[in-house]
């Protein structure tokens, strides 16, 4: 039987070791030990509503495809070597399917530890979008976010943050 590390250590190699096998703790924000950064929530957000409004056909096909359509929107860090691309099924009114994917064992066991450990810190560190993108705000280009820019931010924010 494996035994947890003590309260407030990480299994495994250290942040930012090539030999650790987690993606990052907090996929997407700045400064996490592999660079996957979202430069735009919004258009990453367009793109995944244009996947799934045209279909299969329109979809990457490999991670190498996936990291080139999100080439200046989203870095995707090389420790994700394979793309399997899923879309729920509308078309069976009532006989839904609900695709529950797990977070690996490893990976979420760390990410409770880190949180337990900063238990005392102000906040929970929130992506940039819950501080920066608040619709009826101004961006940093000063254009209105409306309710449109906000909803494809979202889908953008929570899609690529479960896709682990």
């Amino acid at each position: 039987m494996k035994t947890l590390p003590k309260e407030g250590s990480m299994p495994g190699p250290d942040i930012g070791s090539p030999d650790r096998k987690y993606p990052p703790v907090q996929f997407g924000i700045d400064g996490d030990e592999t660079g996957a950064i979202f430069k735009d929530y919004e258009a990453v957000g367009k793109k995944l509503v244009e996947w799934a409004q045209q279909g299969r056909e329109s979809w990457p096909k490999t991670i190498d495809e996936l990291r080139v359509a999100f080439k200046d929107l989203l870095t995707i860090p090389d420790v994700f070597k394979r793309l399997r691309v899923e879309q729920g099924d509308d078309a069976t009114e009532g006989d839904y399917e609900l695709v529950l994917r797990l977070p690996p064992k490893g990976q979420v066991t760390e990410s409770e530890q880190i949180v337990k450990a900063s238990v005392d810190d102000d906040v929970y560190p929130l992506p940039p979008l819950y501080k920066d993108f608040e619709p009826g705000g101004r961006d940093e280009d000063k254009r209105v976010i409306t309710q449109l820019r906000f909803f494809y931010a979202r889908v953008g924010d929570y899609t690529m943050r479960s896709c682990r």
